[in-house]
């Protein structure tokens, strides 16, 4: 063969392999899978990451503030008219979510006084004592055995306290001058406040000391504001 013929035949073999199409079966590169590392990290990117504890705390934290308020603010109808009696019903309404619970008696003393005079302004304040019965002549008589404590109060704040407890009853009963008892609840959620802060420790309810006046003298009733004869 000559020197063309080869030339020429080198070209066409050339020419062919150029223009030839790849087969469907040759091997195609590996495409290149993530590490192990980076699906992990991946997966824990998509995932909800768990609450941290300083977040729960700041959620609890943020619920109780808010419950506290409200109560505050509920509270602030029995305003007395003295100047710390916003601060005082505040202390109430922290004492109440510590130590009162949502149902049935409180575990300890001072949380069964906070609910015998919440549950009693409560039914005065929603209803109007309509649903007066012998629970709330329990409540009065559970703070008239041990609210008016002489460790805690002198002689004329003990006296004033029966004379408070003695409306409340009353009012119970028979329906007084609603402005009149708006301001007793709240002198009364007040004394509440005193005693429980005098307390150096938190005692269980049957360990509560009972007052030696409670059986002082208390004033005659009142004929109710509806009685006109």
């Amino acid at each position: 063969m000559s020197a063309k013929s080869v030339a020429f035949a080198f070209c066409v073999a050339a020419l062919v392999a150029c223009v030839a199409p790849e087969s469907p079966d040759a091997e195609q590169p590996a495409r290149q899978q993530p590490a192990a590392s980076d699906q992990a990290s991946r997966q824990a990117g998509d995932a909800v990451p768990p609450l941290s504890a300083e977040l729960v705390t700041h959620m609890d934290s943020s619920e109780r503030e808010k419950s506290i308020s409200h109560h505050v603010e509920v509270l602030m109808y029995h305003d007395t008219g003295d100047p710390g009696f916003r601060a005082t019903v505040r202390q109430f309404a922290e004492m109440w979510e510590d130590l009162v619970p949502d149902n049935g008696e409180a575990e300890s003393g001072q949380g069964e006084l906070l609910r015998a005079i919440g549950r009693l302004a409560g039914e005065d304040r929603r209803n109007g004592c309509c649903n007066w019965d012998d629970f709330y002549e329990s409540r009065v008589a559970f703070l008239r055995d041990h609210l008016p404590h002489e460790a805690v109060f002198a002689s004329p704040q003990q006296a004033r306290i029966l004379r408070d407890l003695h409306l409340v009853a009353e009012n119970g009963k028979d329906g007084l001058d609603a402005e009149e008892m708006r301001t007793v609840f709240g002198r009364l959620i007040m004394d509440v406040v005193a005693y429980c802060r005098a307390q150096s420790a938190t005692m269980r309810r049957d360990q509560l000391p009972r007052a030696k006046v409670q059986n002082l003298q208390t004033p005659p009733g009142r004929k109710p504001w509806w009685r006109f004869w």
